[in-house]
């Protein structure tokens, strides 16, 4: 599909709806930044998948710190769920999960909504001790990976790793 500035767009994550319509969410390459969704369709011949016609193409998403973005669809509505982590303060890394949710089948978008929360490390703790895992204690913040899905009864469901001063 037409990616904007002719960047180069890998890692794709992709959910197939209930109508048949592809969902894919994808990042620039060279590491985490530029993040895009594009919706497809299908061409299928004979059984077999033959091509994918994209409509819009890829369009430009929420940008994140990691290559994290992934994307769900309801097996029961035209529900659709974009995730990602993202830090609220780069340089100390306070990260969250945050999420948007399409009810139309991905033809529009709620607002960008943060599912953890999680308060900000006190910066005066980084500047005194510069270490981000002490100053972080024991919250977990999100770390990296996630993966989202929606249940037969339309909930979304966010998993995502972690990483703590206390951890196992």
């Amino acid at each position: 599909p037409h990616v904007p500035g002719d960047l180069e767009v890998i890692w794709p994550h992709c959910a197939l709806d209930r109508n048949g319509f592809l969902h894919t969410v994808s990042t620039e390459n060279g590491g985490a930044g530029a993040e895009y969704y594009a919706k497809g369709t299908p061409i299928i011949t004979d059984g077999y998948g033959e091509n994918i016609t994209w409509g819009d193409g890829f369009l430009a998403w929420d940008p994140a710190d990691f290559i994290t973005i992934d994307v769900a669809c309801s097996p029961v509505s035209d529900k659709i769920v974009t995730a990602w982590i993202n830090p609220n303060d780069a340089a100390i890394g306070d990260n969250n999960v945050y999420y948007k949710v399409s009810t139309n089948g991905g033809v529009t978008w709620g607002a960008t909504q943060n599912a953890t929360n999680s308060p900000p490390i006190d910066p005066s703790c980084y500047a005194n001790i510069g270490d981000i895992p002490f100053c972080n204690g024991d919250t977990l913040r999100p770390w990296i990976d996630l993966s989202v899905l929606i249940d037969r009864d339309d909930v979304i469901h966010i998993a995502f790793s972690t990483d703590s001063w206390y951890y196992w």
